[in-house]
């Protein structure tokens, strides 16, 4: 798998941290401060995927299509944006229908949603060392202090896509894992199965891998299912 890819970089703090993601997930990462230098980088160097804002036409005046359509192989690209709310929004664009190798397409492709799954878990408050993600924030004692919903939602969802990005669980990129907190009797959020629930309901359509995260002492840890 190339893990090559050209990053549009402003020097935004959303940036840094999402550089540190990517290189955390195995990617080599080369900067681009400009579309002529990225255009350069990517049209002599044989990379995978182009990241970009989602400004970056109206900033520019660019068409990353046209752009990636003069890459010396298919390139695909993440578009990204950042919301409100401090998550980041990302859309892929491939050329596989206009590329002549369109199995080196989809493949870049793949990498691309790798890439996305990448960017969005930059902006959990999480850190991640080897399969294991340890959690920064407060610890949750009581149902008065468990986090809304539509935010427990959110932080879930940035948490598994970090571990489904890592290239050493064995989870395909396309995956966002169902199985939360299986181990109920000794963490101390048991009014958070009724959240578990729903979350699991909102992924049901979503393929899984036979794996689960064991949740103990604060710490999700992955493990195949026997």
């Amino acid at each position: 798998m190339n893990r090559q890819i050209v990053f549009f970089h402003r020097s935004l703090a959303a940036e840094h941290r999402m550089i540190r993601a990517l290189e955390a997930g195995g990617m080599k990462v080369y900067t681009a401060r400009s579309p002529a230098t990225m255009h350069n980088l990517f049209v002599r160097k044989l990379v995978s995927v182009v990241v970009v804002p989602h400004t970056l036409a109206g900033e520019y005046h660019v068409r990353i299509r046209s752009h990636l359509l003069e890459a010396k192989s298919p390139v695909a690209a993440v578009c990204w944006m950042e919301r409100q709310d401090g998550t980041i929004a990302t859309r892929t664009i491939s050329t596989g229908d206009e590329s002549m190798n369109k199995a080196l397409a989809r493949e870049n492709h793949r990498v691309a949603v790798r890439v996305a799954l990448l960017l969005r878990s930059s902006a959990a408050s999480c850190t991640s060392q080897g399969d294991e993600i340890h959690e920064t924030a407060a610890t949750y004692g009581s149902p008065a202090r468990l986090p809304p919903i539509s935010g427990l939602h959110r932080k879930m969802r940035l948490i598994l896509e970090r571990i489904a990005a890592s290239g050493d669980t064995g989870i395909s990129p396309e995956h966002i894992i169902r199985e939360i907190w299986p181990d109920t009797e000794r963490d101390r959020m048991r009014d958070l199965q009724s959240y578990v629930s729903k979350l699991r309901k909102t992924l049901a359509e979503q393929t899984v891998p036979p794996l689960r995260i064991v949740y103990r002492n604060r710490r999700y840890r992955l493990s195949r299912e026997q």
